[in-house]
């Protein structure tokens, strides 16, 4: 499997919730560069806690592919990502709101596994729609 079908495998996966399947894709010891005050628990066993309170925290999650560009071994999706807050999430309870934001992240693949990922996403605009922030728009 070559890194793009790696990377689309993934986001399938994740879309359908299916927490083996992606796990399948990524590497033990997988290097994970989030976002400052995003939770990064280390290696594999830190994605599989990071997607499973994903799915916890937002039931309906799912990613909307926009654009894939591939460079070799690295892979960028530019993506819309949405969902319903309907369990805690970073310390807030659920609100029962909708959240939509646009993402990018990085991965680089080795052996039809991720080794490597970096992601970026608007966190102070998916607060604000579950109302954990009065919106800055006000």
């Amino acid at each position: 499997m070559d890194a793009r079908d790696v990377v689309l495998s993934f986001y399938e996966a994740r879309n359908a919730h299916d927490l083996e399947r992606m796990m399948a894709l990524v590497d033990e010891g997988v290097v994970n560069h989030a976002p400052a005050g995003v939770p990064n628990p280390p290696g594999k066993d830190g994605v599989r806690q990071a997607m499973a309170m994903e799915v916890q925290a937002f039931p309906d999650h799912h990613v909307d592919i926009q654009q894939v560009v591939v460079d070799d071994d690295r892979v960028a999706v530019l993506a819309q990502s949405s969902g319903t807050h309907e369990g805690p999430f970073a310390g807030i309870p659920p609100s029962g709101r909708r959240f939509d934001v646009r993402i990018f992240q990085l991965f680089r693949v080795d052996r039809s596994l991720i080794v490597e990922h970096w992601g970026l996403f608007d966190r102070l605009s998916m607060l604000e729609q579950l109302g954990a922030f009065p919106s800055s728009s006000t």
